[in-house]
């Protein structure tokens, strides 16, 4: 176990260097996981899904081709140009990546989520994740 020698020795100066910016750190990083964007699917992307488009439209001469081609997808899938997919989430109403999941505190879509945090109360995604683990890290060099 660790005395508290005093500010003037030596070891006491370094031990209140050490505290003084891991805590800084942990704050600073704390701060930009809730206040930073977790990677949320833009709006832009809303519209119906592939199966209410396909119902309101009037085209009744699409031949068995196309309609093959159609049912080789989910029918909540669209295909990219790049060949990608993008699932249409029924929650947001918006087509987004296959690796983004909606979740249901924020209510919003996030690319990559790794899970709701309590703590910071955001999302942890692809945007704040690095901040998230220097957290982690940092609260545990403080522990210890």
């Amino acid at each position: 176990m660790w005395r508290w020698v005093g500010l003037l020795s030596p070891i006491g100066s370094s031990e209140t260097i050490w505290f003084t910016g891991l805590f800084t750190m942990c704050l600073w990083c704390h701060i930009v996981v809730l206040t930073s964007n977790p990677g949320t699917v833009p709006f832009k992307l809303k519209g119906l899904p592939p199966s209410v488009a396909e119902d309101e439209d009037d085209d009744a001469d699409d031949d068995v081709e196309e309609i093959e081609e159609e049912m080789q997808l989910n029918e909540y899938e669209e295909c990219e140009d790049d060949g990608s997919l993008l699932l249409y989430c029924d929650e947001c109403g918006i087509y987004r990546p296959t690796r983004a999941t909606h979740c249901h505190t924020c209510r919003r879509c996030i690319v990559l989520q790794d899970h709701h945090c309590p703590w910071v109360n955001n999302c942890v995604g692809i945007g704040n994740q690095k901040a998230f683990l220097l957290l982690l890290l940092e609260i545990n060099f403080r522990e210890n």
